[in-house]
């Protein structure tokens, strides 16, 4: 009768509990189970149970997320322990799959400040392959499935992993730190021929 006269109402899954045990099997499975004699009184909670996903719903990451860039009105930038990193459109539509990360991808982070622009997106990751990579993409080029892209620069010099990265307003330098203890600067100017360490001299004191 309820159900005839609340035609919006759907059955709601719940878990059930015994002991603060989840109950995965009939009760009688249970008491014998746990050599629980069917005398004793038992106190069942139950709670809203967790649907698993549907076959159909995409894995939109298949690991951790390590680093994510909302900084851009027109798009999310996120690595991933799966070493790929994706840019994501504010419809939640994932456009672009950076590929080329040998390892875990642990920071990112958007370099250009052109943010009403759809054209020569540049981004930076940082990886546990001891590498920073400089990509670049156009939001309006990717229809339909996520298109991949490979870096068009690779930074070198960390001997171990590198695990954050920043970068100053104009995005022209890149600062990473990593596990060999060091902090790097880099050139990240697209107009120039290479991508180098930029020297830092130790101050004299007066």
């Amino acid at each position: 009768i309820f159900v005839l006269a609340n035609e919006d109402w759907k059955p709601e899954p719940f878990d059930f509990l015994i002991d603060g045990e989840l109950v995965r099997m009939s009760l009688e499975d249970f008491l014998l189970a746990k050599d629980i004699f069917t005398e004793k009184a038992l106190v069942i909670e139950y709670i809203k149970a967790v649907v698993p996903k549907k076959e159909q719903e995409p894995a939109l990451h298949d690991d951790w997320i390590s680093g994510v860039d909302g900084s851009k009105t027109r798009y999310i930038l996120t690595g991933c322990y799966d070493g790929f990193g994706r840019v994501w459109k504010a419809s939640g539509t994932c456009s672009h799959i950076l590929d080329g990360h040998l390892g875990a991808i642990t920071s990112v982070r958007n370099l250009n400040s052109n943010a009403e622009s759809d054209v020569d997106q540049i981004v930076v990751t940082a990886s546990k392959d001891r590498t920073l990579r400089l990509w670049k993409f156009d939001l309006g080029e990717s229809l339909g499935q996520p298109k991949k892209i490979r870096a068009f620069k690779i930074l070198r010099g960390h001997t171990a992993a590198v695990q954050s990265i920043g970068a100053d307003p104009s995005g022209d330098l890149v600062c990473s730190g990593s596990w060999d203890n060091s902090l790097r600067l880099w050139n990240a100017n697209t107009t120039d021929s290479d991508t180098v360490l930029v020297s830092v001299k130790k101050r004299k004191k007066g």
